[in-house]
């Protein structure tokens, strides 16, 4: 028999480990581990998940969650209230999803004083573009890299990312960051895949030279004067 949904946890109320992969779950639902005190150890790998509620991993007394593995689903896109804004954990894995993008739904703004959130697994997704700061309650992409770059440690292969503009300016600035707080390089697995000339192309310094600046792709919504 195999699970479609999660619904039955009253009895569950002192479990630290809860493993219900391989099953039929569609939908993690916000209030899906409320009442779950001890939960620490959470693996939803191999289900048909293609959505999680905004703070369904990290609201109220589900907030203990430690490990959170919701690999090899059905995502097409995160609430950035699932892993990047919210509590700490040790390490969330949504990797082998169809992510491509990044939602808000509830406008949550950044707290002032956010601590490091953890490990994120993005690796094996359709990630094409960075995205907006604004989607994660950011004014800029200065603001966006320094909180990514200095708050996470993640892994990003194998995502089809597309270089363009953006690409520039967020390099600039997680090597901002990466000089100021964590004083050096680290790959995150971050590298072009389009256009085909820049295929492979890891996101460092050597990316910003004036050779390889030549090579992004660039699109203008009307003429430049």
């Amino acid at each position: 028999m195999s699970l479609s949904d999660f619904t039955e946890r009253n009895c569950f109320g002192s479990l630290d480990t809860l493993n219900i992969s391989h099953n039929l779950i569609q939908i993690v639902e916000r209030n899906a581990f409320i009442g779950l005190v001890r939960l620490r150890n959470l693996d939803l790998t191999y289900n048909n998940i293609y959505l999680i509620e905004p703070f369904a991993l990290f609201t109220g007394t589900s907030s203990q969650i430690m490990w959170a593995d919701f690999s090899h689903n059905n995502l097409t896109k995160i609430d950035v209230t699932i892993g990047f804004l919210g509590s700490s954990y040790c390490s969330l894995s949504f990797s082998n999803n169809y992510i491509a993008k990044f939602t808000n739904k509830l406008q949550f703004q950044l707290p002032a004083n956010i601590n490091s959130v953890g490990y994120l697994d993005l690796s094996y997704n359709n990630i094409q573009y960075i995205p907006d700061a604004k989607v994660f309650g950011l004014s800029s992409v200065l603001d966006f890299g320094l909180f990514l770059f200095t708050k996470h440690t993640f892994q990003f292969h194998n995502n089809p990312l597309v270089c363009d503009c953006n690409v520039v300016d967020f390099v600039k600035t997680a090597f901002i960051a990466l000089r100021r707080y964590l004083n050096g390089a680290i790959d995150y697995g971050l590298r072009c895949q389009f256009p085909q000339n820049m295929r492979d192309i890891a996101f460092n310094e050597s990316i910003l030279n004036d050779r390889t600046l030549d090579r992004f792709i660039c699109n203008y919504m009307s003429c430049p004067i």
